[in-house]
């Protein structure tokens, strides 16, 4: 019997009995429903997935930074935080962070560090130029390549009658510690920008096609711009206050509130634009080199943004920017490459960086590369030795000696003493004022601590020495010793004041005492016993010249105080009452030095009674002038602000003080990039932006290849890292689309097992039914395998007509289900069965139905003829 005889036979057996064999089908295929339900919306969503991600190549396209971030090594930290311990950096031969981790309560997961470990420097320079030459034939996959450099338009709003404000980079929320920072890097900035411009891409077709031209048109030139509107029509109010729209003030108070911690008063009104209102709105921009002057007496260049007044004639001299067009997302568009602001043409950025190039501060940095021009130290100096020194602050001041030298004022009359003690005589006495110390006021306030008073001036300069061989030549020695009567013989004393003179000196060199100090040394000596014995001689010698020495004392002081008062009144006229004290001591060692020299003089000539009569004068007289020191100078406070002169106003001292104490990290890219200047060599950023999905796909394994083509040439350093964000975030969800999937059809699966024994069931039924007709067809000769092939024919035709069903029926459910979802989400065919799942449901069915039926048929197969031709 051939099988197609044993499928008519089953055919005809189960037409017999219809009702049973729709009900067996039926819930036959209650399990493939299921399935295909499962299935058909399985892949209606990934491929809306997929449609999205098709859609979104142009508002995301494949994005090379600078720097690049592994997504996949982020989202790991990301499950260990989540999920625990990484096993595989704490189990044998994982990646340890740390051999003792084991050893403690709470284990250190890596976050930080992989976070930092998937961040990498990526070779754009080397890529670029790979790029550019058709590298792969990436050409033919791709619409557009777009190189972005890191080169921020200094806009500035064109209204400065109520100051300066910039728009972009936006400093609005500065005061709270984020916004559009002035950031080189590439990731920091991404994340922190508040700015509502942004750069067109190169060719406008690729985007014009999701936009409606609601006024104007899309601009061209470098000074145009064009507005994005919200996808319903509208613009946020951040966007009004910067275009001027809305009062600024408002926003600068609701950010100070905030600051203060204080309750934030917001406006409430809602205001509304006309097109044309948009359109009339214009902005100024300003080179970023036009904020730093030269500075030729400290060679750096200082920064004028503080200075508003030079900020806001930077402003209104700068060019005009205008908006040309406002064009909004077209109804339908699930996804748009602008989000709403304000965009310029890359023809802006390009005549920025030509003009940058040629600044003079440019030049310098481009021509010393090592070198910092704000700060004139070297890039290695400021990373070895971030405290600034070297930086002389004395050349910030200038010292006028000649206002010093009128603040300061003498009262003579307190250097006079009473003479009167003084009264001796002598004849043929005479003083050589040649050997008296020279009265130097630099020696004498060299020992002074000015340091509290005057902060380290020199307070010397432009006071002279006093000349006192001149005031001591004009005293008339004769006329001291007139009428004095000595009755001394000149030999004896010559004789005893030499004796008298290496007597002391010898005295002082045995005890190791400065001669110079006769004062504190001399009466030493003379209560020596040499002393004594020569004070003995000199006693006897001048017995009777005591009446005359003291007469001469007097006369040789009064003459003495005149000369020297009138010296030190006409040549001192710089000192400070706060340094009176320290003054007098001063004076009183100069004057203890000339009486030394006095006292040696008139020892020579008069020997020692002469000596200790005009010391006791003069110690009593010192005392007194010692007592009068602290009136004799005087100083005028109103003049002391005007010795120092200040070479620069407040304004260019902080502006200089900004640019040489900054503590910000600098670098030569840093600078360039701050001063609005790239290399068209170096992009910042490259934008791949597929033909379509399919070419995405090739366009990475093309940056793949190049990742392999470098890593075998070892160029390890020029391996990039990009980012697919669409691709990383679709395949995630697409993942668990399928694995939620599986998981269902796993269940549903076990509703196909049931109707498999049920049919089972049924088709031993049926064998008990057909017993005769076994009978008959063996008794006409049909074999065992005759009788498993009529049976398993039967069983095949019913799980063909319940996977059959089960498709149709499936496919009638999926049409209200997809209407529903349109209707309520927008979304269309949320649901699509496959061809080729319906009809491995379908086999499935069949081949399930089979082997239900195996036992049955082969039970049958196993009747006797006999037996089976005598049953009812």
């Amino acid at each position: 019997m051939s099988f197609l005889t044993a499928i008519a036979l089953s055919f005809n057996n189960l037409m017999t009995k219809k009702g049973r064999t729709l009900m067996t089908a039926f819930a036959g295929s209650i399990g493939i429903i299921g399935i295909a339900a499962i299935l058909a919306l399985a892949n209606g969503v990934n491929e809306y997935i997929a449609s999205v991600e098709e859609d979104a190549l142009s508002l995301y396209p494949l994005t090379i930074q600078s720097q690049g971030m592994d997504f996949t090594a982020l989202f790991g930290a990301s499950s260990d935080m989540a999920g625990g311990t990484d096993e595989s950096d704490s189990g044998a031969g994982g990646d340890s962070t740390d051999s003792a981790a084991g050893e403690g309560d709470v284990q250190e997961l890596r976050m930080m560090t992989r976070m930092f470990e998937s961040v990498g420097s990526n070779d754009l320079a080397a890529l670029k130029v790979y790029l550019d030459g058709n590298g792969g034939g990436i050409n033919d996959q791709v619409n557009l390549i777009q190189y972005s450099y890191n080169v921020t338009p200094q806009i500035f709003s064109s209204d400065t009658s109520e100051g300066v404000r910039q728009v972009n980079p936006d400093t609005t929320f500065s005061a709270l510690g984020f916004g559009a920072a002035s950031s080189t890097n590439a990731l920091m900035a991404s994340g922190m920008s508040t700015n509502v411009f942004g750069e067109l891409v190169d060719d406008i077709a690729i985007i014009e096609g999701q936009y409606d031209v609601k006024a104007g048109r899309w601009p061209t030139a470098y000074n145009e711009t064009v507005v994005v509107l919200t996808p319903n029509g509208g613009v946020s109010d951040f966007m009004s206050y910067a275009m001027g729209l809305r009062d600024a003030s408002e926003l600068d108070a609701m950010v100070e509130q905030m600051v203060n911690d204080e309750e934030i008063v917001t406006p409430t009104d809602t205001r509304s634009f006309t097109h044309e209102q948009l359109m009339g709105v214009s902005f100024k921009v300003v080179n970023a080199t036009d904020y730093y002057v030269y500075d030729e007496q400290y060679n750096v260049w200082t920064d004028k943004q503080t200075d508003t007044e030079y900020l806001k004639g930077l402003v209104e001299s700068g060019e005009d920017i205008r908006i040309v067009g406002v064009v909004q997302a077209k109804d339908g568009s699930t996804a748009t490459a602008l989000q709403p602001g304000i965009y310029y043409t890359p023809a802006l950025t390009a005549r920025l960086v030509t003009e940058a190039a040629e600044t003079e501060i440019v030049r310098m940095q481009l021509n010393e590369p090592a070198t910092n021009v704000f700060s004139g130290r070297t890039f290695l100096d400021e990373e070895e030795n971030p405290e600034r020194e070297g930086f002389d602050m004395a050349s910030l001041v200038t010292v006028d000696e000649d206002a010093m030298a009128s603040m300061f004022s003498f009262d003579a009359s307190k250097l006079a003493f009473d003479p009167s003690a003084l009264d001796f005589s002598m004849e043929d006495f005479s003083l050589d004022p040649s050997a008296m110390p020279a009265l130097d006021p630099a020696d004498l306030l060299a020992g002074l601590d000015l340091d509290d008073a005057l902060a380290g001036l020199d307070l010397t300069s432009g006071l002279g020495e006093i000349d006192l061989e001149a005031a001591l030549a004009g005293i008339d020695y004769a006329a001291l010793i007139e009428g004095i009567d000595f009755s001394v013989d000149a030999e004896q004393v010559a004789d005893v004041a030499n004796r008298m003179v290496q007597g002391y000196l010898e005295f002082c060199t045995a005890e190791g005492l400065d001669p110079v100090d006769t004062q504190t040394n001399f009466p030493l000596f003379l209560a020596s016993a040499d002393g004594q014995a020569i004070l003995a001689e000199t006693e006897s010698l001048f017995g009777g010249a005591e009446t005359g020495l003291g007469e001469l004392q007097s006369r040789l002081l009064a003459a003495l105080a005149e000369s020297l008062g009138d010296a030190v009144q006409s040549q001192v006229d710089a000192v400070s009452a706060a340094i009176g004290e320290q003054l007098q001591a001063s004076m009183a060692t100069y004057m203890q030095q000339v009486l030394s020299t006095l006292a040696q003089q008139i020892t020579a000539e008069l020997g020692t009674a002469l000596q200790e009569q005009i010391g006791a004068v003069l110690e009593s007289s010192m005392g007194q002038l010692t007592s009068n020191m602290s009136g004799l100078m005087a100083i005028d406070a109103n003049a002391f602000g005007e010795i120092f002169q200040f070479n620069m106003d407040e304004e260019e001292l902080t502006q200089l003080m900004l640019s040489m104490m900054g503590t910000e990290q600098s670098s030569y890219d840093g600078n360039l990039a701050k001063l609005g200047y790239a290399d068209y060599a170096k992009p910042s950023s490259i934008d791949i932006y597929p033909v379509d999905f399919e070419s995405k796909g090739q366009v990475i394994e093309i940056l793949d290849g190049y990742n392999e083509q470098m890593e075998a040439e070892g160029a390890d350093d020029k391996v990039i890292t990009y980012t697919d964000i669409v691709g990383t975030l679709m395949s995630s969800v697409t993942d668990i689309v399928n694995v939620v999937s599986y998981v269902l059809v796993a269940f549903v699966a076990i509703s196909l097992v049931v109707s498999s024994i049920m049919i089972g069931v049924i088709t031993y039924i049926s064998v008990l039914e057909r017993i005769k007709e076994i009978g008959i067809l063996r008794s006409i000769g049909a074999s065992k395998r005759d009788i498993r092939r009529v049976f398993n024919a039967e069983t095949l035709i019913v799980g063909f007509v319940a996977g059959l069903l089960g498709i149709v029926v499936t496919s009638l459910l999926i049409i209200p289900a997809n209407a529903i979802i349109y209707a309520n989400f927008d979304i269309e065919n949320v649901a699509i069965l496959p061809g080729i799942a319906a009809a491995a449901l379908v086999a499935i069915s069949m081949g399930l139905t089979f082997l239900a039926g195996l036992i049955p048929s082969s039970a049958a197969s196993r009747k006797d003829p006999v037996e089976a031709l005598r049953s009812e």
